[in-house]
């Protein structure tokens, strides 16, 4: 969690990759769902690899939003600026870790999993399809951590 912590506070200077950060972290959500998210209220309605998925968005999520729009960019052009600073912060030694965004989504099936201890919220909160692919993430962290 640290790690996390210490990349959102090197991000704040810039706030599109912040915003990305920020809700990949919170909410698991892929570089690729921001390109076709719409916003219904406070609802976040995109589609990914595992389908339609959708996030409530609290108070201050839907203000970044607002101020940084992620879904004017695609999945690559956001990608880049986010594994730009993550490259950067682990060489400037803010993380100790080199971390990608695909990272991110590995950060939040642990958290998940460690908060609920099911599999099946790790699941339904990625929005995989299969359970076996959310088993694939917590074999990954057993050997990696984050």
């Amino acid at each position: 969690m640290t790690e996390i912590v210490n990349i959102l506070e090197y991000a704040k200077f810039n706030p599109v990759v912040f915003t990305a950060l920020k809700l990949m972290s919170k909410y698991g959500m892929r570089i690729g769902a921001f390109e076709k998210m719409k916003m219904r209220g406070k609802k976040a309605v995109t589609k990914s690899k595992g389908g339609n998925h959708s996030f409530e968005f609290d108070d201050e999520d839907l203000l970044l939003w607002e101020a940084n729009p992620l879904n004017k960019y695609t999945a690559k052009q956001l990608g880049d600026k986010v594994n730009y600073l993550l490259i950067k912060a682990w060489q400037e030694g803010i993380v100790e870790k080199r971390y990608s965004a695909h990272k991110i989504r590995h950060f939040v099936a642990k958290e998940t999993y460690l908060k609920t201890g099911k599999i099946l919220d790790v699941k339904k909160k990625l929005g995989h399809r299969h359970i076996g692919t959310t088993e694939t993430y917590l074999e990954t962290l057993d050997k990696e951590g984050l």
